[in-house]
């Protein structure tokens, strides 16, 4: 994708194509252009390009047929060694992207467009919560492929939607292991306190925006009902 004035645009397709047609093959044998696909997240395509000449144009994804990013063929060096040439393509903030979903991997060469693969969307996130009261919830949450980049963390109360944070705030204790994380820290605030009432659990669960990944220790009962369910004991800010 480039920018044009203010406005983002996608590179133009010429011809849109294949490669498991005659034209596609013919285009890619043309270029000796091929790709793998080693990870699709809800972040980032990242895999490895081959060509057995220098290329011109872009690199660029579709999700659900939708433009989501691209890089410049330009940025990608090495693709005509035997190992190929690794590439990372950040997947763009405003396109809704979710897991489940096809992200199509398209190159725009000097031989016109050319369809190179497609592969499901299956994210693998890690984090956790380690505290949840009335007032907050507090945790961490981060892409161990792209530890330094933050990430949206979706909050329900008993399996209703109550928002979203992002995971971009300081954890000294993350950092001690693993400096590269050290912003993946997370609180978020309910509105207003949350009533607790009696013979009836109140529990927090916490998962990656836009994906089913639950955070460790999810879900987190801040109010539980013990006994004979007519009466109930709070246990505030420990896991149930």
């Amino acid at each position: 994708m480039h920018l044009q004035g203010n406005v983002a645009f996608e590179p133009k397709l010429v011809v849109q194509v294949d490669p498991a047609t005659e034209v596609g093959n013919k285009k890619a044998t043309t270029l000796g252009l091929r790709a793998t696909i080693e990870r699709a997240d809800i972040m980032h395509v990242a895999g490895r390009l081959w060509a057995d000449v220098p290329l011109t144009g872009d690199l660029f994804a579709r999700v659900d047929g939708r433009p989501a990013g691209a890089i410049p063929l330009a940025n990608i060096t090495g693709g005509t060694t035997a190992n190929g040439a690794p590439f990372n393509l950040a997947l763009r903030a405003d396109c809704l992207v979710a897991d489940g979903m096809s992200v199509e991997l398209l190159a725009a060469t000097q031989a016109g467009n050319i369809s190179l693969l497609t592969k499901t969307i299956n994210s693998d996130f890690i984090g956790g919560l380690d505290r949840c009261s009335e007032t907050l919830v507090r945790g961490w949450a981060c892409n161990p492929y792209l530890p330094s980049q933050p990430v949206k963390v979706a909050i329900f109360l008993n399996d209703k939607y109550q928002g979203t944070v992002l995971a971009n705030r300081l954890r000294s204790d993350v950092q001690e292991i693993w400096p590269d994380a050290a912003q993946s820290g997370f609180i978020f605030r309910f509105p207003n306190t949350i009533f607790l009432p009696r013979a009836v659990d109140v529990s927090v669960t916490a998962k990656i925006h836009n994906t089913t990944i639950e955070l460790d220790h999810s879900p987190w009962y801040i109010c539980r009902c013990i006994g004979n369910g007519k009466t109930a004991d709070r246990i505030l800010g420990t896991e149930g």
